[in-house]
């Protein structure tokens, strides 16, 4: 379940980047 959450967290960063 971490493994998703930073998985996701990392996605909203790149994206928002």
């Amino acid at each position: 379940m971490e493994s998703q959450t930073q998985v996701l967290m990392s996605l909203l960063l790149w994206v928002s980047g």
